[in-house]
């Protein structure tokens, strides 16, 4: 399974790029969460093992499109000088929030048992009308280069 997330991580790579240029970010970062979901509730709907092993392909492309673009909004309209702040901010954000989200899983898991994986489904899908209020493009870059940037939907990541 780890296999398979790799695997699906490598081929997800591919499609930031043209994702984002087609979709926009917004929409690009809706598909992601629902590929993830969605690879969630076919475990739990179709729990046979040669597909509960692929899953992680699929859940493992998703998280790559919403890393590449996530990082992309993030960094775009970050001054330059800034720049090295806003991602320490955010990786203190990412990496030191899991030790809380752990305990947290855990115990969802062990409250909802087999259903876990549907739980995490809901979830992931109850995080999509957040993604509503968020711009489909990133601001325009702080600086003198401000003027000179694509403001166009279909930005690449």
């Amino acid at each position: 399974m780890l296999v398979a997330a790799a695997l699906g991580s490598l081929a997800g790579a591919r499609a930031p790029p043209w994702m984002a240029w087609l979709l926009g970010f917004r929409r690009s970062l809706v598909v992601s969460v629902t590929v993830s979901a969605l690879s969630y509730l076919v475990v739990a709907a179709v729990p046979w093992w040669p597909l509960v092993a692929l899953m992680p392909a699929a859940t493992g492309a998703g998280v790559v499109l919403w890393n590449v673009c996530t990082v992309s909004l993030r960094q775009r309209p970050a001054p330059p000088g800034m720049l090295g702040r806003v991602t320490s901010g955010y990786r203190v954000a990412a990496w030191g929030t899991p030790p809380l989200g752990v305990p947290l899983g855990g115990a969802l898991a062990k409250e909802a048992g087999p259903d876990a994986t549907w739980a995490a489904a809901g979830l992931l899908l109850g995080c999509l009308p957040l993604l509503r209020r968020m711009a489909s493009t990133p601001s325009e870059p702080a600086g003198k280069h401000a003027a000179a940037a694509k403001t166009d939907d279909r930005m690449e990541c």
